[in-house]
């Protein structure tokens, strides 16, 4: 959604089409992705299931902002106008940032890479 606001060189029609495919997308990724925190919570042993909804009350309080704040974004993403959407930011890139990533993200895929070449091993033994 973004992303076609801030390409003034896109056809008026592409641009159009990418908002809504990314306002589409938003709406049923969440959609899914809150039945599968559900999920996810009620599949957990009952110490860390309890953890979120009995023993802690920041716990549980913060899991349920969220839980409300990701539905609240359902159901209003079709209502809300336009002008009230991140669509008046400025974008710059930030190559220090991105450089930075990409480092940790390959040093991510080493450790992942070695983890299990390590188990492999230890597992065929």
């Amino acid at each position: 959604m973004v992303y076609s606001k801030i390409r003034k060189s896109l056809l008026e029609d592409t641009r159009i089409a990418m908002y809504k495919l990314g306002k589409g997308s938003f709406f049923i990724t969440t959609l899914i992705n809150i039945f599968v925190g559900f999920w996810f919570l009620y599949s957990h042993e009952a110490k860390i299931f309890n953890l979120l909804m009995d023993n802690n009350m920041l716990g549980t309080f913060l899991l349920w902002i969220v839980v409300v704040l990701a539905v609240i974004s359902v159901v209003f993403i079709k209502k809300i106008p336009d002008s009230l959407l991140i669509t008046s930011l400025k974008a710059d890139p930030y190559w220090g940032i991105f450089i930075l990533f990409m480092l940790l993200f390959v040093a991510l895929l080493i450790t992942l890479y070695y983890g299990i070449v390590r188990v492999y091993k230890d597992i065929k033994q």
